[in-house]
C-alpha cells in the first residue's frame, strides 16, 4: 500500500465511484456522497486556511449524531488532523482529564453554550458557525491539501484506566484502511447495503459503524441514544430504512429479546447481526438464533480491544454452539485472528500446567500505543515474548484464554485483573475505586462486579461507610463518573469486613445481605 494514501485519499476515491448514492440518513433528512464531499472539503479547507490546522493537530469533536459531526470528521482526516469525540454527558471532571491529556487545538461542538462549561482551557468552535460562515460563499483556497503518510494517528479512543485517569488509545490511518478492507471481504459489504450506527460515536464499537459504511460506499443510518430505549421503534426504524447489516452490544439485543420485540416479522430486510463488546448470554443468543435461521439471517460474535481497531476476531455462530458444554459458555473467537493479526496465547508461570493464558496480539492493525501516555504504553505494549530478533510490538490483552483441544476454538476464560465489560463498556474498577476516595465524607469503600450468571451478567457493587447522606455521596458520584461507570447498588455498612492481611475480605462481603 502507498504510504502517502490516507483516509481522506480513500474517502474522496469512495465519494467520486458513489458520488449519487445514499451516504447517511439522519433525522430524517438523505445525504449523498457527493454531499459530504462537498462539505467536507469546504470545512478542511477552513481549518487549514483559518484555523491553522496541519497534519499530527488533535481536535475535539462533540459526539453527538447531526450531520455537520460526520462532516467534520471527515474534514479532518483529509488535512491529517486526529479528532477525539467528547460525550457532553459525561462528567465535566473526566472531560477535563481527556482533554488535558490531548490537549486538542480546538473544540467543536454543536451546542457551544454547553461546551463552554467545561471547556474553559480549549477554544471552543461550534459547528453551526462553521458551515454558516462556509454557506455565504466559497472557502478561501489558498493551499493545496497536505501530503502526510498513512502511520499518522487518525482518531483517540478514551478506555477506563486503572490509576483513575482514562487513556486514549491512538489508532493510525494505515490501521483503519487495513480494517476498512477486512470489513469489505469479511461481510461482502456493498454500496446497496444499509448499516446501522447504533453504538455511541465515543464508544469503539462505532468505528465499525463509520469506517466498514462510509469508506466502502454503503449508506449509515444513525441511532440518536434515546431512540434505543423504545424498543418495538427502534425496529420499526430498523425497518423503514431498510436497514440489512446490525451492529450493536449484545446488551441491547438482549433488551430487545426481553420485551419480545423481535419475532420473524422483524427481519425483512436484515442480512447480519454483528455483535461484540461483551459476552453474549448463550440462552438469549440461543432465542435470537432460533428466531433469525427461518429467516437466513447470519450472527457474527466479533472481538478486539480499542487499542486494536475495534475488531480482531470474527466468529460465524452456528448450531454447534448450542450443543452439550457450549450452553455453559460465551460463544467463541474462533479457531484465528482476523488476517491483520496474529496472536500469541501467552502462559505465565503459574499457568503452565494448563492451557489458559494472556491473549496478545500482533500485526498491522495494532494501535500505536496511548496518546501522550508513555508509561501505560510501556507496560501494555511489548517485545513478543517468543523472540528478541527485531522490534515486534504485541499487546497484552489482559484476557485469559484457551484454545479448546477437539474444535480448536478460542474462548474467553477471565480476567487477569479488575477489568469488567459492563454494557458493553470496559470498565477498570480501579477508575471506580480512585474516583470514591476523592470524596470525603466516605470513609472507607469496596467496589466490585458482582455476576449472576452467564445468562443473566452481573452489577456494578459499592460497598461503604460514610459520614453524610447517601443522596449526597450519589450525587457527588454521578459528577465524578459516567452513567455507565456508577455502580447499580450502594450498600451501607459500619465497617468493612478485613482479613488478616488488612484487605477487605471478599468472603465476609458476599454473606451480606444486599
Amino acid at each position: 500500500m502507498n504510504w502517502k494514501y490516507n483516509l481522506g485519499l480513500k474517502f474522496k476515491d469512495i465519494a467520486q465511484k458513489n458520488s449519487n448514492k445514499l451516504a447517511i440518513i439522519i433525522d430524517n433528512k438523505r445525504y449523498n456522497y457527493k454531499y459530504l464531499e462537498n462539505k467536507s472539503f469546504k470545512v478542511s479547507k477552513y481549518f487549514m486556511n483559518n484555523l491553522k490546522l496541519r497534519p499530527g493537530d488533535v481536535v475535539a469533536l462533540d459526539s453527538t449524531k447531526c450531520i455537520a459531526t460526520y462532516i467534520f470528521l471527515i474534514a479532518c482526516l483529509r488535512i491529517g488532523v486526529a479528532y477525539v469525540f467528547i460525550d457532553p454527558d459525561n462528567p465535566k471532571v473526566r472531560i477535563n482529564k481527556i482533554l488535558k491529556s490531548v490537549k486538542p487545538k480546538f473544540f467543536f461542538s454543536k451546542e457551544q453554550k454547553k461546551s463552554n462549561n467545561y471547556s474553559n482551557f480549549v477554544k471552543t468552535v461550534s459547528f453551526k458557525k462553521i458551515i454558516s460562515f462556509l454557506n455565504k460563499g466559497k472557502p478561501n483556497i489558498k493551499k493545496d491539501f497536505p501530503s502526510f503518510p498513512s502511520t499518522n494517528i487518525a482518531y483517540i479512543m478514551f478506555t477506563s484506566g486503572s490509576t483513575g485517569e482514562p487513556k486514549g488509545a491512538a489508532i493510525s490511518h494505515n490501521n483503519l484502511l487495513n480494517f476498512i478492507s477486512w470489513s469489505q471481504e469479511e461481510y461482502a459489504i456493498k454500496s446497496s447495503d444499509k448499516i446501522s450506527n447504533l453504538n455511541p460515536l465515543h464508544f469503539d464499537n462505532s468505528v465499525f459503524d463509520i469506517y466498514a459504511t462510509l469508506f466502502n460506499g454503503a449508506c449509515l443510518v444513525p441511532f440518536a441514544s434515546n431512540e434505543l430505549i423504545d424498543t418495538k421503534n427502534l425496529l420499526k426504524k430498523i425497518i423503514k430504512n431498510k436497514i440489512n447489516i446490525w451492529f450493536s452490544v449484545p446488551s441491547l439485543l438482549v433488551l430487545i429479546l426481553n420485551f419480545k420485540s423481535f419475532n420473524k416479522k422483524s427481519f425483512p430486510y436484515l442480512k447480519k447481526i454483528i455483535f461484540g463488546g461483551e459476552g453474549f448470554p448463550k440462552a438469549k443468543l440461543k432465542e435470537l438464533y432460533d428466531t433469525c435461521k427461518t429467516k437466513k439471517v447470519e450472527l457474527f460474535n466479533v472481538y478486539g480491544p480499542t487499542e486494536c481497531t475495534c475488531i480482531c476476531s470474527s466468529y460465524k455462530i452456528n448450531s454447534r454452539d448450542f450443543v452439550g458444554k457450549e450452553m455453559k459458555r460465551f460463544a467463541p473467537f474462533g479457531k484465528k485472528m482476523t488476517k491483520n493479526f496474529f496472536y500469541i496465547i501467552h502462559k505465565p508461570k503459574k499457568y503452565k500446567k494448563n492451557s489458559i493464558g494472556e491473549l496478545l496480539l500482533g500485526g498491522d492493525n495494532v494501535g500505536k500505543g496511548y496518546f501522550n501516555n508513555k508509561n501505560e504504553t510501556n507496560k501494555k505494549f511489548i517485545q513478543n515474548p517468543n523472540h528478541n530478533n527485531f522490534k515486534d510490538i504485541v499487546y497484552c490483552t489482559g484476557d485469559m484464554v484457551y484454545k479448546d483441544k477437539n474444535n480448536k476454538n478460542i474462548y474467553f476464560s477471565n480476567r487477569k485483573d479488575d477489568q469488567i465489560k459492563y454494557l458493553g463498556h470496559r470498565i477498570e474498577l480501579g477508575e471506580i475505586q480512585q474516583n470514591l476516595n476523592k470524596i470525603k465524607e466516605i470513609k472507607e469503600s469496596f467496589v466490585e462486579f458482582r455476576k449472576n450468571n452467564i445468562n443473566s451478567g452481573g452489577e456494578i457493587l459499592c460497598w461503604l461507610s460514610h459520614s453524610s447522606s447517601l443522596k449526597i455521596i450519589k450525587n457527588k458520584v454521578f459528577k465524578l463518573l459516567p452513567k455507565h461507570m456508577v455502580p447499580g447498588k450502594f450498600i451501607e455498612v459500619l465497617k468493612l469486613p478485613k482479613n488478616n492481611n488488612g484487605k477487605v475480605d471478599r468472603n465476609k462481603l458476599k454473606k451480606l445481605k444486599i
